[in-house]
């Protein structure tokens, strides 16, 4: 074999252990963050094999934010990944997407060279710091870096698709760590459905379930004011506690309801709780 034949070899198995996007995901997937299916083929519908951390300044796992200050991302991987695109959507207080708006900013430090990640800068006319890719495609097992927000723009879910190789990807995937929560929301009780983070097509059904009979009579008082349900929960729901907590409670319809009516009627808390003890949930 002669040296052409050689390199031509080293340069072919090189290759096929690459990404097509060498150096970052494209801007054509800016919004839907979704890979071309001609190229990469269908995404992954296994759990993304990955960890995902919202750290505050002391290191601690949080679910909240303050305007101003800095917190850090982490990203861990059980297998490696070679490109990434990592967004902070808005969401509602339920969880659910608002289109593909984006909040708060990611900080670029000297660090991320090490990561092999970049700003995705898709408009030089506004630098808006909320999406990050990949700036090679270098085999991955840990990305870290800085978010910040200047002021309360809402709820913030941290989206990502990953890819491992060229035709092992996972898409728009949903971590429930991702989730953050302004410290405006401390102590209000909010309903989030779990399948928001899988599947919020299906969430978005549940949500729109109708309340029955047999439903309200499984429903049992609590002093605090959180409707919990007598049978076991099959399809849990999360309830975010005042506290912080948080309980599993059946993903009933009653529940289901009260989500509805704070997403899309936006009625105000008055006429909530109105309607919670109208059912004798208060």
């Amino acid at each position: 074999m002669n040296i052409i034949a050689l390199l031509l070899l080293v340069y072919w198995v090189n290759s096929a252990w690459a990404l097509v996007e060498m150096s970052g995901f494209h801007c054509m997937m800016r919004h839907s963050m979704r890979m071309n299916r001609r190229v990469h083929g269908p995404p992954q519908k296994s759990a993304p094999p990955f960890e995902f951390h919202f750290l505050d300044s002391d290191g601690q796992k949080t679910s909240y934010y303050e305007p101003g200050k800095i917190y850090t991302v982490r990203l861990v991987g059980f297998v490696h990944y070679r490109g990434l695109l990592l967004q902070s959507r808005l969401t509602n207080e339920n969880g659910f997407l608002l289109g593909s708006l984006k909040g708060g900013r990611f900080i670029e430090t000297p660090a991320w060279s090490n990561y092999g990640i970049r700003l995705q800068e898709c408009d030089l006319r506004a630098l808006t710091a909320d999406s990050v890719t990949h700036s090679d495609d270098s085999r991955k097992f840990i990305t870290q870096l800085e978010w910040t927000s200047d002021k309360d723009v809402g709820a913030i879910q941290f989206m990502l698709t990953i890819a491992e190789e060229d035709e092992i990807y996972w898409e728009r995937w949903r971590p429930r760590s991702g989730f953050i929560q302004p410290g405006s929301f401390r102590g209000k009780k909010i309903t989030i459905i779990n399948e928001v983070f899988t599947d919020e097509q299906a969430a978005m059904r549940l949500a729109d379930t109708p309340i029955t009979a047999e439903n309200r009579s499984t429903i049992v008082k609590k002093p605090n004011g959180t409707a919990i349900f007598n049978r076991p929960p099959p399809n849990a729901v999360r309830q975010l506690l005042p506290s912080g907590g948080q309980v599993d409670v059946d993903a009933s319809p009653p529940l289901i309801i009260f989500n509805r009516l704070s997403r899309t009627a936006q009625i105000n808390q008055h006429l909530l709780r109105t309607f919670l003890r109208s059912l004798s949930l208060y």
